[in-house]
């Protein structure tokens, strides 16, 4: 019945972290009303993010840009031609960070010796490592360059296996994306360190 109960409470807390939504952060001195056409931070968003370390293919990366654009696209902005200055510069960053869980339970097995005396008592530890994936989208004033918007998900992108990674990849940044601009009035939510 314990071992049921636990597995369950796992089953809750994992599904909880599952639909964990999205974080974002905006400058409230901005004004988003302006805002109607859209270009790159990096003239190249797939080949300027890519680092020394990084493990996130070029192809994942060409499939992250496209569902910003297509998200963006979606919610009225447009791709600044060639040549112009465009309202807002977009980027994105991708990172694993990697996370330790700890956690205790009273164990239950508690053997007597010959005297009556309770021979064995404590706890179980258990820790546990996991890698915690991030996908941030940043937005910048197109003239001054300064942040102005910012978001984050910790939702799995499934980098290493590409055909979950397909799917995932624009419901994440569909649900990072659909909240930018911030509603007027919208309170600043700090994001995760």
């Amino acid at each position: 019945m314990s071992r049921t109960l636990a597995l369950l409470a796992i089953v809750v807390c994992l599904a909880g972290c599952a639909s964990t939504p999205p974080l974002t952060d905006h400058d409230p001195k901005a004004d988003f009303s302006r805002l109607a056409s859209y270009g790159w931070l990096q003239a190249d968003p797939v080949a300027a993010t890519q680092s020394a370390d990084d493990q996130v293919s070029p192809l994942n990366r060409q499939r992250i840009a496209d569902a910003i654009e297509q998200q963006l696209a979606a919610g009225g902005f447009r791709k600044a031609a060639e040549g112009t200055t465009p309202d807002f510069l977009v980027s994105f960053a991708v990172g694993v960070r990697q996370r330790t869980e700890v956690s205790t339970a009273p164990e239950t097995r508690v053997w007597f010796g010959y005297w009556g005396w309770p021979y064995h008592m404590g706890a179980d530890v258990d820790v546990r490592q996991y890698d915690e994936p991030r996908l941030a989208v940043d937005v910048y004033d197109g003239t001054s360059r300064k942040p102005i918007w910012h978001g984050e998900s910790r939702a799995p992108l499934y980098l290493g296996r590409p055909e979950q990674a397909r799917a995932a990849i624009p419901a994440v940044v569909k649900s990072i994306v659909v909240q930018f601009p911030p509603k007027v009035g919208a309170a600043s939510v700090t994001p995760a360190r």
